[in-house]
């Protein structure tokens, strides 16, 4: 068999090993920052924790702060499709906020990843490309979110719709206090009371419009 015939399949295997390096180095990362916060979070750490050399880690990331913003970005659009997918088809309002109450119960890491991006965010400059990435992010969110805000809205048959967009940014903002308060005192501050907070607040506005 010539050298050419079994390129592709070395470069396929490559392909599928570097893409498994990848995937373990960003699942020990998020581990690690929800243990550790961001900032005592170490490369080394991650890299010993994934089975590979500190190199390892350079050959497929520039930096901690990349491998954050990576982890945010799934983070963000997962939830925003996951959301999509279960309230989207639902025609009943009742209902409705009652799964959306199970899913955001259900998933405290949610919450707890939310509180070290706080702490992720708090460390960059406005201006940076990390911020500018992560702020095209969030905006991605809310409006993600003002779409579900607004089909809330025709499920309640509400006389008067609230804005959308200001509600999706409240939205973000409890999210973002609660997660802060969560770090500190997680028992208190968990994801059955984001849960019912979330709900209260979507069900007041749209029935006060």
């Amino acid at each position: 068999m010539s050298r050419t015939a079994i390129e592709p399949h070395a470069r396929l295997k490559r392909s599928e090993s570097r893409a498994q390096t990848r995937a373990r180095l960003l699942a020990e990362a998020r581990a690690a920052f929800l243990r550790f916060g961001y900032a005592r979070t170490s490369l080394d750490q991650v890299a010993e924790r994934a089975g590979f050399s500190k190199g390892a880690f350079y050959s497929n990331f520039v930096s901690k702060e990349e491998i954050f913003v990576l982890l945010l970005e799934e983070k963000l659009r997962g939830d925003a499709a996951a959301l999509g997918t279960a309230l989207m088809p639902q025609d009943d309002y009742d209902i409705a906020l009652k799964t959306l109450h199970g899913y955001l119960s259900g998933r405290p890491d949610l919450l707890a990843f939310t509180g070290v991006a706080v702490e992720f965010l708090s460390q960059l400059p406005p201006r940076s490309p990390a911020g500018l990435r992560c702020a095209a992010l969030y905006a991605e969110q809310r409006a993600a979110i003002a779409a579900l805000v607004a089909h809330f809205a025709l499920l309640c048959k509400c006389q008067t719709s609230p804005d959308a967009d200001a509600a999706a940014a409240g939205f973000v903002a409890l999210a973002l206090g609660l997660a802060t308060q969560s770090r500190l005192d997680p028992e208190a501050i968990s994801g059955p009371l984001w849960a019912d907070l979330s709900v209260a607040f979507l069900d007041r506005l749209l029935r006060s419009g």
